[in-house]
């Protein structure tokens, strides 16, 4: 058989397998929050999110940080919060690795952008297609140029994208929060988990630029983390 004929047989094949599998295993019915006990990987959920809780604690790597807040709540204080940390750390500090292997405030700032266009190709593109699979990033791989990068600059794009991510995700029903995704790392997972997830994702750096600010002790986790 042609090489190029096979291929297209064998995607064909893989496409419809793989929407199959994603109609078996799109997100449970939602469970009452009231009654919401359930245990996934050792920790449980206790319903503390608003809404239906869909039982998926592994849906959102980041969620010791977000906790009981609501997630676009947290995605819209941002902001304000990166330029007040930025204003405290000054250029000065910017490009200091608080310790060895840790990211510096300038590299956090470029993570931030970057997965900020990230997400909000991952936004769009869950919410125009059925069954969209998100496409995982290789954060090491993105933050090779980081050295050569504006701490400043970065910041500006991670206000620019968020504010326009901000105004896409307020015209999004709330009812679209429960759209089943795919992520070939963390499988079946809702468009709502993903906000828990950029959301969360916040809230993890804000942390570190915190402890770089002096503001608190720096986290025992290490310096970056996969959106």
């Amino acid at each position: 058989m042609n090489i190029s004929v096979y291929r297209s047989a064998a995607a064909v094949r893989y496409s419809s397998s793989f929407i199959g599998v994603l109609d078996t295993i799109a997100a449970p019915a939602p469970v009452p929050t009231a009654s919401c006990a359930v245990q996934i990987s050792g920790q449980k959920c206790m319903g503390f999110r608003p809404g239906p809780c869909y039982g998926r604690l592994d849906m959102n790597p980041y969620a010791k940080y977000l906790g009981t807040q609501d997630p676009l709540d947290v995605l819209a204080s941002t902001a304000d919060k990166l330029k007040a940390l930025s204003g405290v750390i000054g250029p000065s500090r910017a490009t200091q690795s608080p310790a060895s292997g840790k990211w510096s405030a300038r590299d956090i700032f470029c993570h931030l952008a970057d997965t900020e266009l990230a997400f909000a190709f991952r936004l769009r593109q869950s919410l125009a297609e059925a069954h969209h699979m998100i496409q995982p990033m290789d954060q090491e791989k993105w933050a090779k140029v980081y050295p050569a990068m504006d701490g400043a600059a970065a910041l500006s794009a991670f206000l620019a994208i968020r504010a326009w991510n901000l105004l896409l995700l307020h015209a999004v029903p709330r009812a679209t929060h429960a759209k089943s995704l795919f992520h070939p790392e963390r499988g079946a997972i809702t468009f709502g988990s993903l906000l828990e997830t950029m959301a969360g994702h916040d809230l993890n750096h804000i942390v570190q630029l915190e402890a770089i600010a002096g503001q608190t002790e720096f986290p025992q986790a290490s310096g970056s983390g996969n959106a």
